[in-house]
């Protein structure tokens, strides 16, 4: 599958989009952990779905923490918030306001993450079905806990990975006591990443009209 392509100004337009989404989320997560926090993304790589395991390893954690959300709308799919367990248990330890060690992810710790998760990603839909004139809605978000290779091994009985690209975003997190980084995956099949890039062209022909 040669996947949708596109050009630079297209992709620069989704970081730009994607940063918007993510500074509302980073705005709310600093009033429940009650510190500052600064989110950005830098990047975006669209790849192959089954070539997606060799780009998580660069988090350099056997079992990361993620956050899997099914969205739905113009183009739809699967979207994935994923960080290094540690960072996740920082972030419950400031929201929970306990002390939580990287090996005792209990339900309530699950919630918590699934929570972060579900901030980071839906702000990310509403922005984007915002300035996209577009409809997507979320379902409700659950954790996982696996490696990568398990994680898309789960994923993918939902969908062909023959027919599918992944829009991968690197995501910087920084809290005052931390740093980290991740990634926000959103995976579509050539259909819906079509619509995605025809609304990326819209709200540029708007722009520069």
């Amino acid at each position: 599958m040669n996947g949708v392509e596109f050009n630079e100004l297209q992709r620069d337009s989704i970081i730009e989009l994607i940063n918007l989404g993510i500074g509302r989320a980073a705005d709310a997560l600093a009033q429940i952990v009650s510190e500052e926090v600064h989110v950005a993304v830098p990047s975006v790589k669209f790849i192959q779905y089954k070539n997606l395991v060799e780009h998580l390893r660069e988090i350099d954690d056997c079992e990361p923490s993620v956050v899997a959300q099914r969205f739905s709308g113009d183009f739809s799919g699967n979207a994935l918030l994923i960080f290094p367990r540690k960072s996740g248990a920082t972030l419950v330890n400031l929201m929970l306001r306990d002390t939580v060690s990287d090996d005792q992810i209990s339900d309530l710790e699950e919630e918590a993450l699934a929570e972060i998760g579900n901030i980071i990603l839906n702000a990310c839909f509403g922005l984007l079905a915002e300035l996209l004139s577009t409809q997507l809605d979320g379902d409700l978000p659950t954790y996982i806990r696996a490696n990568a290779e398990k994680i898309l091994e789960q994923n993918i009985n939902e969908i062909n990975d023959e027919t599918v690209q992944v829009m991968l975003l690197q995501v910087d997190f920084s809290l005052a006591s931390s740093k980290t980084k991740g990634f926000v995956v959103f995976a579509m099949d050539v259909a819906s990443m079509e619509t995605f890039k025809a609304k990326v062209d819209s709200y540029l022909a708007n722009i520069f009209s």
